[in-house]
């Protein structure tokens, strides 16, 4: 039995992993990229989302290409790294890219290399934790929990995705926005705290798509949550028609806010008619589950199993 966690596992029952896992984490690259275009040119971060699809795709192919040279050592030597020797590995070695890059080109000051060093470090990070570990790329469309339990219905997954990808995203974008006004001038106590409440919002939307509460729970925490969005979005579109079309701003925050409710009723709707899981049901007395006899197998250990094995040969 398997008690210590190497790199690349997934490889052995899952070709192909190591890919998926450096286009996550290729895109979690070209979005840090985003994140300094951002800091560095406030005055043009609007440019940040037309430029963001070549961002990104620089992303990739940087997160593509270092999890083939991370999947060389164990493909060809069967070399497997612990998590902490790959992340310390690859994050040195991306430094010292960035460092004769830098030496090279000859016009960067002391101040200046610096952040060149600390937005490739950070930027090469998330392709160090990500190629090799024990992530799913592919779970960030599939994943799902109620209630403690992974509950298989394809409607209950389907109609959690557009509200999981319009939280991601909306977080993401409103990321940018504040990055770009940190990097012009220190924004007002209101406009900090409205952002502090977007991102509160955005995050508990996205956690509750992958790990939901129980259905009760989940009822009164998404009406509580999207009242106040519906009343935004209701107010932000009488603003934007009285006076006759001129705010857009407003407009785009009323279909913002639209959207974010359509989803969660959306998501509401399937999460609250999924049926009840059928591998583990209550007996009705507290703290007694009853599990399948597979389930019960699959925590069985190493030992007992090879017990049972010697028993049924004899």
């Amino acid at each position: 039995m398997r008690t210590k966690h190497f790199s690349f596992q997934l490889e052995e029952t899952i070709p192909g992993t190591f890919l998926a896992q450096g286009w996550l984490g290729g895109i979690l690259t070209g979005y840090v990229y985003m994140v300094a275009y951002c800091l560095s040119n406030p005055t043009e971060s609007a440019d940040v989302l037309i430029f963001s699809p070549w961002f990104l795709l620089l992303g990739t192919i940087i997160g593509v290409f270092k999890s083939i040279i991370m999947w060389m050592p164990y493909r060809v030597f069967r070399f497997q790294m612990r998590a902490v020797t790959r992340v310390a590995i690859t994050s040195s070695l991306t430094v010292l890219v960035a460092f004769g890059l830098a030496r090279i080109d000859g016009h960067f000051e002391e101040s200046n290399l610096i952040r060149w060093l600390l937005t490739w470090l950070i930027a090469g990070l998330p392709t160090a934790v990500l190629i090799g570990s024990n992530v799913k790329p592919w779970n960030l469309f599939t994943f799902g929990v109620l209630a403690g339990e992974r509950r298989r219905s394809v409607l209950g997954t389907l109609g959690t995705l557009p509200l999981r990808f319009l939280s991601l995203l909306t977080l993401a974008a409103a990321f940018l926005y504040c990055c770009s006004r940190l990097g012009s001038e220190m924004p007002p106590y209101e406009f900090i705290l409205a952002f502090c409440i977007l991102m509160a919002y955005l995050l508990f939307t996205a956690y509750a798509t992958f790990r939901s509460p129980q259905k009760v729970i989940l009822g009164i925490a998404g009406l509580v949550a999207n009242i106040p969005i519906a009343v935004i979005g209701y107010f932000a579109f009488v603003t934007h028609l009285t006076k006759s079309g001129t705010d857009e701003t407003a407009l785009y925050i009323s279909a913002l806010c639209a959207m974010l409710v359509t989803a969660w009723a959306v998501f509401l709707a399937a999460r609250l008619t999924v049926p009840a899981s059928i591998e583990a049901f209550s007996t009705g007395m507290p703290g007694k589950v009853f599990v399948t006899q597979s389930e019960q197998r699959d925590h069985d250990c190493l030992g007992s199993r090879f017990v049972e094995w010697r028993q049924r040969v004899a």
